[in-house]
């Protein structure tokens, strides 16, 4: 069976180093012919990354953690009491998930009670270092990311 390497939209590459030098296409849909014509597949959109050095091709945003939420003072004892004051009825794999799925939620709540500056930071740098993969990837010019050479770099330090 023949298949096809389905288009990108949006951008051209997925994934970036950390430095920002090297860049590539990491995910691939491989489809046939005839369910590309009967499901009227027409391309796959590459939407902007966010905090990590991968895009999400599709689908919701991933939960993600924060490394600096672990030195904020009041993470621990946050999260224990939080823990410790979950309900614990029924199978122990049911339990789990449901007490991470709460955990997320309210971490998500503390995260922009305590953080809600570091949101906005993240979103600014995002769009700059989107607008500058977008040069990278369309015109190639490489010095105009040289001249920001340090932002991803720093942008990464503050994330981990």
């Amino acid at each position: 069976m023949e298949v096809i390497d389905v288009p990108v939209t949006g951008k051209n590459f997925i994934w970036f180093s950390v430095d920002g030098k090297a860049m590539s296409r990491l995910d691939r849909f491989l489809l046939s012919k005839g369910f590309i014509d009967k499901s009227g597949v027409s391309g796959q959109w590459v939407s902007d990354r966010d905090i990590s050095n991968h895009c999400p091709v599709w689908g919701p945003k991933p939960f993600k953690f924060n490394n600096c939420w672990l030195e904020h003072v009041e993470f621990n004892r946050f999260v224990e009491d939080l823990w410790v004051n979950m309900p614990s009825k029924g199978k122990k794999a049911f339990v789990l998930k449901e007490k991470l799925k709460r955990l997320k939620e309210a971490l998500k709540g503390w995260n922009k009670e305590v953080f809600g500056v570091l949101d906005m930071n993240i979103e600014s740098t995002v769009k700059e270092l989107t607008e500058v993969e977008g040069l990278l990837a369309s015109d190639g010019l490489v010095s105009d990311f040289m001249d920001r050479g340090g932002l991803q770099k720093n942008f990464w330090d503050q994330l981990h």
